[in-house]
């Protein structure tokens, strides 16, 4: 199958590269399938997680623990019974945060409140809401600036 991606241009995907979001994203519950399509091809710090229903709509998602090593995102008993975890499901999940980039990295923010859940095994998706005082919808990227420059400094040395 082919599509027109934001940020990547027109890309071939098979079936087995979509992510599904039975219950959407919240504000976008109609879309449900998404290609998940990483910047750099060696890392999952950060991607673009593109529609394959409305071609025009991408979100920009990062991995929050390169970010915050202790970032603790959690999934409640509803939450592993839609993603059809198994109980040993930590090493199935990857979790996501989604971003707003804008020019200035001052204005760039993280949404650590409802990170974005992935069973890497059956490729099921689901955003969660933390209730935790410590994460919020509006992260600043440039209070992680310094352990963001210290990953891709790092990425770069390993190439």
């Amino acid at each position: 199958m082919n599509l027109l991606a934001n940020y990547f241009g027109n890309i071939s995907y098979t079936k087995e590269d979509v992510v599904h979001f039975p219950n959407g994203l919240f504000g976008f519950e109609e879309e449900t399938d998404f290609l998940p399509l990483p910047f750099d091809p060696a890392s999952d710090f950060m991607l673009s997680l593109q529609s394959i229903k409305t071609p025009s709509l991408s979100f920009i998602i990062m991995n929050p623990f390169y970010l915050l090593p202790s970032y603790e995102p959690y999934l409640s008993t509803e939450d592993q019974k839609l993603l059809q975890i198994s109980k040993d499901f930590e090493k199935e999940i990857s979790y996501y945060v989604i971003s707003v980039i804008h020019d200035e990295i001052k204005d760039c923010t993280i949404n650590l409140k409802c990170p974005i859940a992935v069973n890497n095994q059956n490729r099921y998706a689901c955003q969660i809401m933390l209730d935790s005082k410590d994460y919020t919808f509006r992260h600043a990227l440039s209070t992680f600036q310094k352990k963001e420059e210290s990953h891709v400094n790092s990425t770069a040395e390993k190439k």
